[in-house]
């Protein structure tokens, strides 16, 4: 792969926020990572430009809900839950499933 990245866009700044108030373990921080401004603009259109090309040429897959003309993430999280209760009615665990 070709292209150009600003030096600016090859260092980020790595903050690391508490999960829970009063927890300081490594395990109960999370870290997220700071990007300048044009950099996640141009993640942003890159994205975009992505999810264009995969729509058209039909590459995603019907699970891929969220982030797309006309579909929404809820759809999504409500079919998990159904599924989830589903087999806590049926009293199946995913072991017999996959």
């Amino acid at each position: 792969m070709e292209g150009f990245a600003p030096w600016r866009w090859k260092y980020c700044l790595d903050v690391m926020i508490l999960k829970r108030l009063g927890v300081t373990e490594l395990s109960g921080l999370r870290t997220i990572v700071l990007f300048p401004v044009d950099c996640n603009y141009a993640f942003k259109h890159i994205r975009r430009e992505m999810m264009k090309i995969a729509e058209t040429t039909k590459s995603l897959v019907p699970e891929q809900c969220g982030s797309q003309k006309k579909h929404r993430s809820i759809d999504l999280a409500v079919n998990k839950t159904l599924t989830f209760d589903g087999f806590k009615a049926n009293q199946k665990s995913w072991g017999n499933v996959l």
